[in-house]
């Protein structure tokens, strides 16, 4: 039998736990995507409120936001929000939905910082910037805008088959690069990344 010190600390260690909702691995806290399939981490106190985390599927596909989107599905994640393939359901447009997180969702500056983004990204017009035509709230309470749905490839893809690109090719792409970063520069924004 444990002493009850090393009981709490198990007790510590298990809350701070986190699993994978796709492929059921355990990590540490430190972790927030799955290193195996790139999942969201949930924790153990998420699953004790919320069973149904394990095992099911993204809450948001399916749903319609603001009487206006069906979700079809997740297409991209990255560190503050979730990307997704959505329809507008009166003309049936096909558009992309940038969901932040739920845990950033709360944080006023966050929120703040992402309308922003927002609105600084529709005023630039550049053929070469994702342009924004809405903003909402999921049902949770978690900020989101609206853009084009864009058909193409991610760059790193391309590198990871491809390898080294031929100069003419990856001149082009730097080019349109700096085109969108100058139609920013012009309107007095300063892409933070």
């Amino acid at each position: 039998i444990s002493p009850p010190r090393a009981r709490s600390d198990e007790r510590a260690w298990l809350s701070a736990m986190k699993i994978c909702p796709s492929c059921k691995s355990e990590y540490g806290s430190g972790e927030v995507f799955c290193p195996n399939d790139g999942s969201r981490l949930i924790t153990a106190s998420q699953i004790d409120t919320n069973p149904d985390l394990l095992g099911s599927s993204d809450p948001l596909v399916g749903a319609v936001l603001s009487d206006r989107y069906e979700i079809l599905r997740q297409i991209g994640e990255g560190g503050m929000g979730l990307v997704y393939e959505a329809v507008h359901v009166a003309i049936e447009k096909h558009v992309a939905l940038k969901v932040l997180r739920d845990d950033f969702s709360r944080r006023q500056e966050v929120v703040a910082r992402f309308r922003q983004e927002a609105k600084s990204a529709s005023k630039i017009g550049n053929a070469h910037i994702v342009d924004i035509s809405d903003f909402g709230r999921t049902p949770s309470g978690a900020s989101y805008f609206v853009m084009e749905l864009l058909d193409g490839e991610d760059l790193a893809e391309v590198l990871a088959r491809e390898g080294q690109l031929p100069l003419e090719r990856a001149a082009d792409i730097v080019l349109q690069c700096c085109e969108a970063l100058g139609a920013a520069h012009d309107t007095g924004i300063v892409h933070r990344d």
